[in-house]
């Protein structure tokens, strides 16, 4: 039996804990794999939390590692070009020993990644937006932090027409009702 560990992306046979790799496959239209790439990053559990595809048949992948059981995870953004090649990867960064993760990925009309997910402060996790161009420069990043200081976790990332980015996200607090 195989059952998910939903906090860090580990999985038990029979209660023995094993470890996970994150897997990309690519199929051609008729359902022919194309290629596959499994990815066995830093930690013990990789977990793949995003996918897109640009106009040009460029992957990109957003990998969440968690190092053990218990630990937080390290996000990783990854592009592979249309036959599989690993074109390039780069971290989420956050302070030391928490780092980030991913939650979301959407490309925009010039096929340049958006990431939503976590950063840890220092003291607690913020919602992180980031935003790259096709070669893997981080064009900007964002940083939100709830207004009682703790939590904050993206949750989902949209884009609309206009190139505007819309996060969705927990945040830690009590805010009270919303008016009706």
């Amino acid at each position: 039996m195989w059952t998910p560990c939903a906090r860090d992306g580990g999985a038990s046979v029979n209660n023995r804990e094993l470890s996970t790799d994150a897997l990309v496959i690519k199929y051609a239209p008729d359902g022919r794999e194309l290629w596959e790439r499994r990815l066995d990053l830093a930690g013990e559990y990789d977990t793949v939390v995003g996918v897109a595809a640009d106009a040009q048949g460029n992957v990109f992948a957003l990998v969440n590692s968690v190092l053990s059981r218990g630990s937080n995870a390290v996000g990783v953004l990854l592009k592979y070009a249309p036959d599989g090649t690993e074109l390039w990867r780069r971290t989420l960064t956050g302070s030391a020993p928490s780092g980030a993760g991913g939650a979301a990925l959407r490309l925009d009309g010039q096929g340049q990644p958006h990431v939503a997910g976590y950063r840890w402060n220092g003291a607690s996790f913020d919602v992180l937006v980031a935003k790259f161009d096709a070669s893997g420069m981080a064009l900007w990043q964002r940083q939100y932090d709830g207004i009682v200081g703790g939590d904050d976790h993206a949750t989902a990332l949209a884009l609309d027409a206009a190139g505007n980015v819309v996060v969705a996200a927990v945040s830690a607090g009590r805010l009270g009702r919303d008016p009706q």
